[in-house]
């Protein structure tokens, strides 16, 4: 189901922003998977049997990211069900693109997308989710976007932590307008 209500509010802000000559980039943004997490971006139902509390968002930074880069921990696991798709999640969030790129792409402030703000490799050994995972999932969420607008602009960047603790072998992918958007 998709919100009406916040997509009217989205558009105001791109109406906002239009009406300061300022172009606008949809960020999919999501930050320490889920608000059980201190996180925020990916809602609830995504977490499928992982044990989680209620939502807060008491843990400061940068205590917040550190579950997201220890692949023993919850967050972990549901980013695991996120890279496999588990339930439908990356079916959901593609549809969910399409849906929102469809509603603003036209507008004169729309300018790009961000695919997915600093995804987590999970358990996945992070060689194979910089050269194969990643590239796969940027691949996959770009032609979500472009089933709504062929020609918008897309960025993707690292996993979370790079250039924080390690360097990235990220794999640019094959994506005709992409840009690379490193934090």
């Amino acid at each position: 189901t998709y919100d009406a209500t916040y997509l009217a509010r989205y558009r105001a802000m791109l109406d906002a922003a239009a009406a300061h000559h300022i172009g606008v980039l949809v960020d999919n943004h999501q930050d320490g998977y889920a608000s059980p997490f201190c996180g925020n971006g990916f809602p609830r139902w995504t977490l499928g049997s992982i044990p989680y509390g209620a939502p807060h968002y008491d843990c400061g930074f940068p205590n917040w990211s550190f579950p997201a880069q220890d692949p023993t921990s919850v967050v972990s696991q549901a980013y695991d069900r996120f890279n496999a798709n588990q339930g439908g999640i990356k079916d959901a969030m593609k549809a969910a693109l399409t849906h929102l790129v469809g509603a603003v792409k036209d507008h004169p402030a729309f300018g790009a997308v961000d695919l997915l703000n600093e995804p987590g490799a999970g358990t996945t050994p992070t060689a194979t989710f910089d050269t194969v995972t990643l590239p796969a999932l940027y691949t996959g969420l770009a032609a979500a976007v472009r089933a709504a607008d062929l020609n918008a602009m897309v960025f993707g960047h690292h996993r979370i932590g790079d250039g924080i603790r390690r360097l990235s072998d990220v794999v640019l992918p094959s994506i005709p307008n992409y840009g690379y958007s490193p934090h």
